[in-house]
């Protein structure tokens, strides 16, 4: 365990909190990011008009070999026929299989939404 944490938010007012907090990072759209050399990358995408399969399909390009992603999705992208592209993908490259959070698992943060959480390794080095 350790490493440096490296943030990439959309948001310029979390950005700034993120920042005045000390944090490492960058103010811009993830789905713009080059090649990182990460190890590990843990992610809570948007969901709207599937941008979570998008960033996780994109972290997956840009991380090297080995690397670990873990993201929060929505679970329509688990569930519906329509994104079964997506949950062949993730089911292809999971660590642990993928976990159905509780109903009202974010409503603190006022949403509703039902959400997965998603454990994927890239490329061919699955444990």
């Amino acid at each position: 365990a350790g490493g440096t944490p490296f943030y990439c938010e959309i948001n310029p007012i979390l950005h700034q909190r993120l920042k005045s907090q000390g944090h490492e990072g960058q103010c811009s759209d993830f789905l713009t990011c080059p090649p990182v050399p990460l190890d590990f990358i843990l992610m809570n995408p948007p969901f709207g008009g599937h941008a979570d399969i998008k960033h996780v399909r994109h972290a997956y390009n840009i991380a090297p070999d080995g690397a670990q992603i873990v993201a929060i999705v929505s679970a329509s992208a688990m569930r519906l026929p329509r994104h079964q592209d997506f949950i062949d993908f993730v089911n292809a490259h999971s660590v642990t299989p993928p976990e159905f959070l509780p109903e009202k698992t974010f409503h603190e943060s006022g949403t509703h939404v039902l959400t997965c959480l998603i454990h994927i390794q890239n490329k061919e080095t699955n444990p």
